[in-house]
């Protein structure tokens, strides 16, 4: 298991569809900054294609230095804004288990055999 801030939103409140697009272009250039600057891991986007489903941002990372990016003012800031134009916006510091190619060593090609 690793440790990871994981976002949650379902979709862009009404009306600010464009300031939604713009947060998570930032949350993207901020994700990639904090990682340059050692705050934090590798991150990945999980979009869902329904309406009900949420999207997640997953941000890894060692638990120490996650919780200092938590606690930091341009990260509550951030956050904040998140908030106001993504509906059902939320964000923990979590467990997460990795993903099946660092799982399952030798995934791909259970795949292709399975696919064949």
């Amino acid at each position: 298991m690793e440790t990871a801030i994981v976002w949650r939103w379902r979709r862009a409140v009404p009306g600010r569809e464009r300031e939604s697009w713009e947060y998570v272009k930032a949350t993207d250039g901020l994700a990639a900054a904090w990682r340059a600057a050692g705050r934090c891991g590798p991150h990945e986007w999980v979009i869902s294609w329904g309406d009900e489903e949420d999207h997640m941002l997953v941000l890894r990372g060692d638990p120490v230095k996650l919780v200092e990016l938590m606690a930091a003012r341009d990260f509550i800031a951030h956050m904040a804004r998140g908030a106001l134009v993504a509906d059902g916006f939320r964000y923990t510091l979590t467990a997460v288990a990795p993903t099946a190619p660092e799982a399952f060593p030798g995934w791909e090609e259970a795949l292709a055999q399975l696919a064949a």
